[in-house]
């Protein structure tokens, strides 16, 4: 009887030697013995998408039951508004770039003389046509809708 209880005692220790290695492994695989390892289907009926601007979907690149992974890109837009903003804001460089490069080059002889051909005529127009304020120092008066220069009458300085 006591050889029977001895190989009992064996087998339950050897047996509970063999069960702890193995838990001690899968713990050891997993990481953890809290994680819970579930396989199935997850089923999105709606899906909630974020767009900066209202632009129509182009296509779409993966289909329902495909694998995705964080990053990879689920469906194009269409950019031709975007791409005409784009176009837009190259020639505004373009031109600004233009300006900067002839203002650093500096003014031509012949632009000198071309402004100071216009500054001449614009002296000789304005010796023919008097502006207002040379019109004020004159002893004419504009009087009535019917635009008649008058002389002012002397005596009370009073218009009629």
């Amino acid at each position: 009887m006591k050889r029977l209880f001895r190989i009992i005692l064996l087998v339950v220790l050897v047996s509970i030697a063999v069960l702890g290695v193995r838990w001690f492994e899968n713990v050891k695989k997993n990481g953890s013995g809290t994680e819970l390892k579930i396989f199935g289907n997850i089923d999105i009926r709606k899906a909630d998408l974020a767009f900066n601007e209202q632009e129509r979907i182009a296509g779409v690149l993966v289909e329902e039951g495909d694998r995705v992974s964080k990053g990879q890109v689920l469906a194009m837009l269409q950019t031709h508004r975007l791409e005409a903003q784009i176009k837009e804001a190259e020639a505004q460089i373009a031109a600004q770039q233009e300006v900067v490069r002839r203002l650093e080059a500096g003014t031509r002889p012949q632009e000198i003389a071309q402004a100071r051909a216009e500054l001449a005529a614009a002296k000789a127009t304005s010796a023919k046509h008097p502006g207002p304020e040379r019109q004020a120092s004159r002893p004419w008066i504009m009087r009535g809708p019917s635009s008649m220069w008058t002389r002012p009458s002397s005596g009370s300085g009073k218009r009629p």
